[in-house]
């Protein structure tokens, strides 16, 4: 079995109830209180009561950001500046890395890079 970190936008999919994300919904979530940020801001825009209901759920799947997190995320967020990750998503995407996680997302900058599960 597949473990995912979800990014900001496989989130907000998710919530939505969109078909190709439908399989994602079960899983254990795992993400970073900057891509919950990122979430309830989206969501939270045109859906507000949404954007509530998940917060609490997704509040308790956030993992904690090391030192060395932060600064593998700065620098892949340089090394790859062209693509202009989000911060949110740089270090979302170390994160998963570093744990042993897919990164289950729908950013186009993200297909084809290692760890990634690209879902449009």
């Amino acid at each position: 079995m597949t473990h995912y970190f979800y990014d900001s936008y496989a989130l907000v999919e998710i919530a939505r109830d969109t078909l190709p994300y439908q399989p994602y919904q079960q899983g254990t979530f795992v993400l970073c209180i900057f891509n919950l940020y990122e979430f309830y801001h989206s969501l939270f825009r045109h859906e507000p009561q949404l954007a509530e209901s998940f917060f609490d759920r997704l509040w308790e799947a956030c993992v904690e950001i090391t030192p060395d997190d932060i600064k593998e995320a700065a620098q892949f967020r340089l090394k790859h500046h062209k693509e202009r990750f989000s911060y949110a998503d740089a270090l979302g995407y170390i994160l998963a890395r570093r744990r042993g996680l897919t990164f289950l997302t729908g950013d186009k900058a993200f297909e084809g890079l290692t760890g990634v599960e690209f879902v449009k």
